[in-house]
């Protein structure tokens, strides 16, 4: 895994904020062992299209079997609400699933750090009313055909931020005072993936 240091550069990298000569000066050995001899930004492009359209269709193929997805909006876990990543939406706005936020209360009493082993407790989970292309959706439709996570989706990302907010707030409405919205800085960097 990079260290944060190394993930800081690669998304620069693959958001087009330095180039590769950049990143491999700056960056250090660890970049250089990570991007290594035959690293182009275009190949990385290339490879996270691919797999963006396979997530996409895996999607897809779940919806069609009568399948929920299940979605982690704020890409990470932490005790107190954080500010969601745009990819529910995407997702929503593209397939026309509804969307249920879902608020979960005490799952870090039971999961303390990264322990899968849970101990003793209760967790309350609070589901909201679901957000629908015939109600709460209805004014993020999009009308043009886009494909989630690519370049391309980032035209609309004033729109699938809006839709995040919201759905962020119904979950925040969700939850109980201890795990509402509030400052934090876990989450961050490469460690946000673990």
């Amino acid at each position: 895994m990079p260290s944060d240091l190394e993930y800081g550069f690669l998304k620069r990298l693959c958001d087009g904020a330095i180039d590769e000569q950049a990143a491999r000066k700056d960056g250090g050995e660890g970049i250089a062992a990570l991007l290594g001899s035959g690293f182009t930004a275009a190949a990385l492009e290339a490879r996270f299209k691919a797999m963006m359209r396979r997530v996409v269709a895996i999607n897809r193929e779940g919806l069609a079997m009568g399948l929920n997805l299940l979605i982690f909006p704020q890409g990470t876990r932490s005790i107190r609400l954080t500010r969601g990543h745009t990819g529910a939406a995407q997702v929503a706005l593209h397939t026309g699933a509804p969307v249920i936020p879902i608020g979960c209360n005490g799952s870090d009493q039971l999961y303390p750090g990264n322990s899968p082993w849970s101990r003793s407790g209760t967790v309350r989970y609070r589901i909201g009313e679901p957000l629908t292309v015939d109600n709460a959706l209805r004014p993020f439709a999009i009308d043009q055909p886009f494909t989630p996570f690519t370049r391309d989706a980032e035209r609309h990302e004033p729109t699938f931020r809006k839709l995040t907010d919201l759905l962020m707030d119904r979950i925040d409405a969700l939850l109980d005072p201890p795990y509402r919205y509030g400052d934090v800085t876990e989450g961050k960097g490469a460690s946000r993936f673990v």
